[in-house]
């Protein structure tokens, strides 16, 4: 196949649900949808029922595999990358798509999705670019028992893992669990640059393919409306200090075995120096321990673990 070729055909394997209206379906402006191979049927079942527990129109489907740019152990069948799949329900539905990955769920009602699709917002996505705030937190583990093993009470001590502490809310750095897209040809056309992208570059993440392609946007052509969603519509694991709206509860993949689209023949991935420098204080000191149970701070000093002050903040781990 071509990448000249778009969109192309969706053989997919079966309709995993589809409700679309009907009695206690809402009217919602968009449409949720995903796709998954069989080894996420079960994960996808999670984020059904949620849909379902929300009232809002969807459609899910299993697939014989998916392209590399999504999982290295994916195919270089080109037919199902996340952008033709995103096209074929645009084209078929005729509806704006709510794409989500299937390891997440919806845990309160998308209220942004719908007020980005009644202003006129053509795509939306989390941009880690456009965000004060993107610093995340992994757990370890420390030693509060008595001997020389770790005794751990589930997630309880967190530490900065980190941060991109650069400012632009006209370039993109995405997190790709969740997308919107209207039923436009503005939003087509992204589509088919980012298509295009990962056919070029087979091996890289699809993530860092549509920022690619939205950062070297071919200049004669106008970008669609970009709206950029608030890190809980792609909640991580590591943002523990953020309540989900739309919750990927792991970490995302560490992008082991993906070719890196930093700098392509003079064409960048983004462009740091197109951005301002943030000076934002974090949310937690970047030195400190965070001790979830007893919500203090901490630090390490002569191998012990010190708490030097308190918080009320609400987690969610």
């Amino acid at each position: 196949m071509s990448e000249t070729e778009f969109p192309l055909d969706f053989p997919f394997s079966r309709i995993l649900a589809e409700r679309l209206e009907g009695e206690g379906i809402r009217n919602a402006p968009f449409v949720v949808a995903g796709m998954m191979t069989a080894g996420y049927v079960d994960k996808a079942k999670r984020l059904i029922d949620s849909c379902m527990k929300f009232r809002l129109p969807h459609v899910f489907y299993e697939v014989p595999t998916v392209h590399r740019s999504i999982s290295p152990k994916g195919s270089a069948d080109l037919r199902f990358t996340k952008a033709n799949f995103i096209y074929f329900l645009l084209e078929k539905l005729k509806r704006p798509v709510l794409y989500l990955d299937s390891d997440t769920y919806i845990a309160q009602y998308p209220d942004d999705i719908e007020n980005i699709a009644a202003s006129g917002g053509e795509f939306a996505i989390y941009n880690w670019l456009a965000d004060e705030h993107t610093e995340a937190y992994s757990p370890v583990e420390i030693n509060v028992g008595t001997g020389t093993s770790p005794v751990i009470a589930g997630n309880r001590f967190f530490v900065f893992s980190h941060s991109i502490d650069n400012f632009s809310n006209d370039q993109l750095f995405c997190s790709g669990a969740t997308q919107f897209y209207a039923n436009t040809a503005g939003a087509r056309n992204l589509l088919r640059a980012w298509h295009k992208v990962v056919a070029r570059f087979e091996k890289a993440a699809d993530d860092e393919c549509l920022d690619f392609a939205y950062n070297n946007y071919p200049p004669n052509e106008a970008k669609p409306l970009a709206k950029w969603l608030g890190k809980s519509y792609a909640r991580y694991a590591f943002w523990i200090h953020v309540r989900p709206v739309i919750n990927h509860p792991d970490a995302p993949y560490d992008g082991g075995g993906f070719l890196s689209l930093e700098t392509v023949d003079g064409e960048k991935r983004w462009y740091p120096e197109r951005t301002k420098k943030l000076k934002e204080e974090y949310v937690f000191p970047k030195d400190c321990v965070i001790d979830v149970e007893r919500k203090r701070l901490c630090r390490v000093e002569a191998g012990q673990l010190v708490p030097f002050a308190k918080f009320d903040r609400k987690l969610w781990v």
